[in-house]
C-alpha cells in the first residue's frame, strides 16, 4: 500500500479550507475502509496545475496557496527515483545470493573425488526425492479453516460498523428540511426519506464487503507468506545452502457487490413509519427515536443475510485464490528445484574449468560487499 498515491482534484472548488479539510478526512475515512491505513494522499488542481504552466505562471485562489501539484511531483518523483530502485536493487541482491549459494555448491561438489562424487550423486536424488515429498504434502486446509473464520469476523464487524452509523444515517434522511408541513403529501415524504435512508445505508454495507474482499485478500497473500517462509525452514534442514525466489502471489479477480436493501420495498414499511403523527410530534418529542428504533430493528434482519451472504462469495473466491496459490508454489519451487539440482548433477558427473567458476564466485561476492 506504501506504493500507492492518491489524489483529490477539482480541490479549487471548495469554498473553504474547512470544506476541503471535511472532504479530505472523507476520503481518509473510504481509504482506511479499504485497509489502507496512512494514505499517501494530495489535494490538488488539475485545472490549477495548468495555469502555473503558462507564461506568466499565474493561479489565483481565495485560500489555496498555489495548485498543489509541486508538492506532488516532488514526493512522486522521490518515489520513482529512489523508492522504486531501492526496491529494484533489494530483488537483484536476493538474486545475487542465491546464484553465489548456487556457484558454491557446484564448485565444492567437482572439488571432490571419483568415489565421493558417485556418493553425492546419490544423496542429491535423496535430497531431491525429499523436497518434492515437502512440496507434495502441502495442503491449504487449515489455512482455510483460518480463512473462513476471517471472512466470517470481517463480515460480522463491516455490518456492526454501518449499524453504528445508522442515526447518522437516519438523521439524514429524515431531517425537518425534508420533512415539514407545506401541504405536500407526508406519506411521499417519508416514503422518500426512507428510500434514501435504504439506499446509503445499502451503498455503505456494500463498500464495506468491498473493504472486506480486499482484506481477504490480504489475508491469503500472509497465509501464503507463511507457507512459504515454513516451506523453505523444512528446505533448510535438508539442504542449508538452498534459496529460492521468493513467491508472487497471483492477482485475484475483482469482486463486484450490489447494494444491500435492493429487493425492500417502501411500501412495506407502513407500521414504522406510522410513527409520524406530525412534524412538531416527529422532531420535539419522541417520535423520531421510536421509528429510528423500529427501522434498524426492521432492517437488521436483510442486513444479517446479505452480509452472509456476500461473507460467502468472498470466501469462496480467496478459497479458490489460496488453492491457486499453493499450486503455483509447488509449480515454481518444483521447477527450480529441478533447475538447482540440475546443475549439481551435472558439476559431479562431467569435468568443469573450476579456476573459472571461482574466478566468477569471487566477482559475484564482490557485487554485494
Amino acid at each position: 500500500m506504501d506504493k500507492m498515491f492518491f489524489i483529490i482534484n477539482a480541490v479549487d472548488l471548495a469554498e473553504t479550507n474547512d470544506e476541503l479539510e471535511e472532504v479530505t478526512d472523507y476520503v481518509k475515512g473510504q481509504l482506511n475502509g479499504f485497509g489502507i491505513r496512512f494514505p499517501k494522499l494530495f489535494p490538488l488542481s488539475s485545472k490549477g496545475a495548468l495555469a502555473e504552466k503558462t507564461e506568466d505562471g499565474s493561479f489565483s485562489h481565495h485560500f489555496l496557496p498555489d495548485s498543489g501539484m509541486e508538492q506532488f511531483q516532488s514526493q512522486f518523483d522521490a518515489f520513482i527515483e529512489h523508492d522504486l530502485t531501492m526496491l529494484a536493487i533489494e530483488s537483484s541482491k536476493g538474486t545475487i545470493i542465491r546464484a553465489e549459494q548456487l556457484l558454491g555448491d557446484v564448485i565444492d561438489a567437482s572439488k571432490q573425488d571419483e568415489q565421493a562424487k558417485k556418493q553425492a550423486l546419490a544423496g542429491l536424488e535423496q535430497e531431491l526425492a525429499e523436497l518434492k515429498e515437502i512440496l507434495q504434502e502441502l495442503n491449504g486446509d487449515t489455512d482455510k479453516q483460518r480463512l473462513h473464520k476471517e471472512t466470517e469476523e470481517l463480515a460480522f464487524y463491516s455490518k456492526q460498523r454501518v449499524f453504528l452509523r445508522f442515526g447518522d444515517f437516519f438523521k439524514e434522511s429524515f431531517n425537518p428540511a425534508v420533512i415539514k408541513d407545506d401541504g405536500r403529501d407526508i406519506k411521499a415524504t417519508l416514503q422518500t426519506s426512507l428510500k434514501e435512508l435504504i439506499t446509503s445505508l445499502g451503498f455503505d454495507l456494500s463498500q464495506e464487503m468491498r473493504a472486506t474482499a480486499l482484506r481477504s485478500e490480504l489475508f491469503v497473500a500472509r497465509l501464503l507468506k507463511e507457507k512459504q517462509a515454513a516451506v523453505d525452514t523444512m528446505f533448510k534442514q535438508i539442504r542449508q545452502s538452498l534459496s529460492l525466489r521468493e513467491y508472487e502471489m497471483i492477482k485475484a479477480e475483482t469482486i463486484d457487490f450490489k447494494p444491500a436493501f435492493e429487493e425492500l420495498n417502501v411500501q412495506n414499511f407502513k407500521k414504522e413509519l406510522a410513527f409520524f403523527k406530525n412534524t412538531n410530534a416527529f422532531f420535539e418529542k419522541n417520535e423520531k427515536a421510536r421509528m429510528s428504533d423500529a427501522l434498524q430493528i426492521r432492517l437488521e434482519q436483510p442486513a444479517e443475510s446479505y452480509t452472509t451472504s456476500q461473507q460467502s462469495r468472498i470466501y469462496e473466491l480467496y478459497s479458490l485464490l489460496l488453492d491457486d496459490g499453493l499450486l503455483k508454489l509447488q509449480q515454481e519451487y518444483g521447477s527450480e528445484l529441478d533447475e538447482i539440482y540440475s546443475g549439481l548433477r551435472s558439476a559431479l558427473e562431467e569435468i568443469i574449468d573450476i579456476p573459472h567458476y571461482e574466478e566468477i564466485l569471487r566477482e559475484i561476492e564482490q557485487i554485494h560487499l
